[in-house]
């Protein structure tokens, strides 16, 4: 998934330990699978209302999607497959984890999961649909990776996104809250990929 400005900093954060793996020629598939097993072990937390548990677990998953993109990048070993491998266990942990919270939860929690997962689910088609019609217009590169109008862009960006996570753990009674102010967030950035694809796309 496209990296938004707070993921590029952290990214730099992270750098060091990155260099340091790719020295050692690791392969940055295993930080991938590193990390889909921190997801499933995060799941699991869900599931079984230990937040506390989940939450690491999360960070770890959160770290590994950091550190496999950039050690490809310093080993030569960028991939098609490596980019798809990335955005599945984005989207297999951010559905997991309000699957997981409905499973393990109370009955209340089914609408705003579902309120959540279907504005995700609008947001994450507006854009990839977006950055498809422009590579086929052949728009500029700054056009193609925007993500909405300017005051909206990043509003439901992996760090936000991964924020929202974190909340959920931190305030699970919250979720519902929690739930319709950031599914409103992706109905606001859809309609504004909305108004953008219609300058950008006739």
């Amino acid at each position: 998934m496209a990296r938004d400005a707070l993921s590029q900093r952290l990214g730099k954060m992270i750098d060091p330990l990155a260099q340091n793996l790719a020295a050692r020629d690791l392969n940055p598939h295993l930080i991938t699978l590193a990390g889909v097993c921190a997801t499933l072990v995060a799941l699991a937390a869900v599931g079984m209302q230990m937040f506390w548990l989940a939450l690491p677990f999360i960070l770890l998953n959160r770290l590994c999607d950091g550190l496999d993109g950039a050690v490809a990048r310093l080993q030569g070993r960028e991939s098609a497959f490596g980019a798809f491998i990335d955005t599945f266990a984005d989207i297999f942990l951010y559905s997991g984890v309000i699957f997981m919270l409905v499973l393990g939860g109370d009955n209340e929690f089914e609408v705003p999961a579902l309120f959540l997962l279907f504005t995700w689910l609008v947001s994450a088609t507006c854009a990839t649909a977006f950055a498809d019609a422009a590579a086929e217009k052949n728009l500029p590169e700054d056009v193609k990776e925007r993500k909405s109008l300017f005051i909206l862009d990043g509003i439901n960006s992996q760090s936000e996104t991964t924020i929202v996570l974190i909340l959920i753990c931190l305030l699970p009674t919250y979720f519902p809250v929690i739930a319709i102010f950031y599914g409103g967030a992706c109905l606001l950035t859809s309609g504004a990929r909305v108004v953008m694809a219609h300058k950008y796309l006739r």
